[in-house]
């Protein structure tokens, strides 16, 4: 793939706040401005002198975005000083797949919760809060944030309200564990 196209591609999948939130989540607060330097620096202490961080939490970042498995790491060492230079790369197509796969547990554990229960959810601020029966009741079935009545959590809903990933197999997978489940 292109640089400029992977570039370009990288920039779409961190615009999409979904993604950016389990970044955030995943390798804390830098991971986004790190992984977009990845495209100007390689090695971790240049990427801290551009992002005006410290070595040490580019380094964490780094190491636990390796630990998810789309940065990889090349090292190599000064035979003058002894010290290990170590210089990062991210795999464009790895991390489109663990979007997939982080994205996926979320909404799968949404329709886990829409069969097993009673669970509301505001459709104006989204599914990143999910109230019981119980806590929508105490709160009269309305959003504490924008007012907005609370809608019933069901497995259709949470099937459109999944990101536009190509997660057209996987939908396909749930509605025949739907039916399945209606016919017996």
């Amino acid at each position: 793939m292109a640089k400029s196209k992977a570039v370009d591609e990288l920039r779409d999948l961190l615009s999409d706040n979904k993604v950016r939130r389990a970044l955030i989540e995943t390798a804390g607060e830098n991971a986004i401005a790190v992984i977009e330097a990845l495209n100007k620096a390689s090695q971790d202490e240049d990427i801290a002198k551009l992002l005006s961080l410290r070595v040490s939490d580019v380094r964490s970042v780094l190491n636990r975005l390796n630990e998810e498995g789309f940065t990889y790491y090349e090292r190599t060492k000064d035979e003058e000083t002894g010290w290990y230079s170590y210089f990062w790369t991210l795999d464009i197509n790895k991390f489109k797949e663990w979007i997939k796969k982080k994205l996926l547990s979320k909404y799968e554990r949404l329709r886990l919760m829409a069969n097993e229960g009673e669970y509301y959810f505001c459709p104006h601020c989204g599914v990143d809060v999910v109230y019981s029966f119980e806590e929508a009741m105490d709160i009269n079935f309305k959003c504490p944030k924008c007012n907005e009545t609370l809608d019933l959590l069901e497995e259709e809903k949470v099937l459109k309200m999944m990101p536009k990933l190509d997660f057209s197999k996987l939908k396909r997978r749930f509605k025949k564990t739907k039916k399945r489940r209606k016919s017996k």
